[in-house]
């Protein structure tokens, strides 16, 4: 994820909740403005590191579902 050469607005994460801290772990360099965990995907690490980095952070809903609540 390193030689990402744009800004990351959202990592939308779609792995096993037990995958997701080592995942955000490198999406901090990237500086990304958003961190979701997908519906089900829950994770306390990864919501403490969000938080110490000041990233939002979503956990447990589906982004497309959420789009769509905002376009109706």
């Amino acid at each position: 994820m390193r030689i990402i050469p744009t800004p990351i607005d959202i990592v939308n994460i779609f792995r096993p909740a037990e995958a997701t801290a080592t995942i955000v772990k490198e999406v901090i360099i990237l500086k990304s403005k958003l961190i979701w965990l997908q519906l089900r995907i829950k994770s306390e690490e990864v919501k403490a590191i969000a938080k110490k980095y000041h990233i939002p952070f979503i956990q447990d809903h589906c982004l497309m579902v959420e789009y769509a609540k905002l376009v109706q």
